[in-house]
């Protein structure tokens, strides 16, 4: 059975109720499911969460529903205990999941048919939509706002030095991307 697990929690560290903000007139979350059902790669679509509020809203989308522990939302805890824990409470046998996420407006279901296509060929353990940055990461900086000083800070370069050398000669780096899916790499 292959199945695809929604991550929907209560809270938002960035965004308060970011799963049902408005998106170009649905819901965030309602792209999602309708992306993954579009797809017909799942025989299970699951949502997974840690509230009843969010259980009632998505009644309607006729899902089955994992009610995980609120712990499981906080920070310190990864996609990968998430999706252990989901999975253990999935009875049947799961040859193929898929981990959806609710904030991810244009993923196509032709990405998450590719991505499939690409876990089924048994040469990859798992598979993630990446992209390129934008600028190279080794001449990337931070701003550390020093405290006691009025209007003052401070950069901070992320490699702890500055690099000399002309962007194009650095090399090519890459993010985990499930959001912008337009210029994406399965890997």
């Amino acid at each position: 059975m292959n199945v695809g697990i929604l991550l929907a929690k209560e809270s938002s560290t960035r965004l308060e109720n970011k799963n049902f903000r408005n998106f170009n007139g649905k819901p965030m979350i309602a792209w999602a499911i309708e992306t993954a059902k579009k797809s017909k790669v799942f025989d299970k679509i699951i949502i997974a969460t840690d509230s009843d509020k969010i259980l009632k809203k998505l009644k309607r989308y006729n899902l089955d529903f994992i009610k995980r522990p609120k712990k499981l939302s906080k920070e310190e805890y990864g996609i990968d205990e998430v999706m252990k824990y989901c999975l253990s409470t999935v009875y049947e046998k799961v040859d193929y999941a898929c981990c959806l996420f609710p904030c991810a407006p244009l993923l196509s279901h032709k990405d998450i048919v590719k991505g499939f296509s690409k876990i089924k060929t048994n040469e990859y353990k798992y598979v993630f939509a990446a992209s390129n940055y934008s600028h190279s990461i080794e001449k990337s900086f931070k701003i550390i706002l020093l405290s006691g000083y009025k209007n003052f800070n401070k950069s901070k370069f992320m490699l702890g030095f500055v690099i000399k050398q002309n962007s194009s000669t650095l090399s090519n780096q890459l993010h985990e991307d499930m959001a912008d899916v337009s210029n994406h790499i399965f890997l």
